[in-house]
């Protein structure tokens, strides 16, 4: 038995949604995904375990791979958007254009933890495992998406709200 509800309805609720949060509080929500994601760059990305004598455990950093360096200067590229500094509306085409350079970082930096992580669950890299950093870094990253798309959202209905109606 259907309410009514559709998925175009949904993909309003969510929109009302994301205008409805204050400006402040997403970009303290980005500014703790980008924190949460510097901190996971140099983590454990990859776990190895060798039976033998005793248990011996590998890990290997994000920054092994240069994966964990995309993902560090994706964060410091996303904090300093999200900061805003004073000389930002001076450089031009980057101040134009951040937020979207932004978002495409951390579109590329999901897709290179995703197809770390399907690499090695597929047994490519046999003795190697997912490990936690990896884990902390994805979801940082869906998360920073997740508030990205929502400032977007905020800073549309501001522009439709500021632009005065045709005569």
């Amino acid at each position: 038995m259907s309410n009514g509800s559709t998925t175009a309805d949904t993909a309003v609720s969510l929109r009302a949604r994301a205008r409805m949060l204050s400006c402040a509080q997403t970009r303290l929500w980005a500014a703790a995904s980008m924190v949460a994601l510097g901190a996971g760059s140099p983590l454990a990305w990859l776990s190895a375990s060798a039976l033998g004598a005793g248990t011996v455990t590998v890990t290997l950093s994000g920054f092994v791979g240069r994966d964990g360096w995309w993902t560090l200067g994706t964060a410091v590229v996303g904090l300093i958007v999200l900061l805003d500094p004073v000389w930002a509306p001076y450089s031009g085409w980057p101040a134009r254009h951040r937020h979207d350079v932004w978002r495409g970082l951390m579109w590329f930096s999901a897709a290179n933890c995703f197809d770390t992580i399907f690499w090695t669950l597929a047994g490519q890299d046999e003795p190697w495992r997912p490990a936690w950093g990896l884990y902390l870094v994805l979801a940082a990253l869906l998360s920073g998406l997740a508030a990205e798309w929502t400032l977007r959202q905020q800073r549309s209905s501001r522009t439709v709200e500021l632009t005065p109606p045709r005569r």
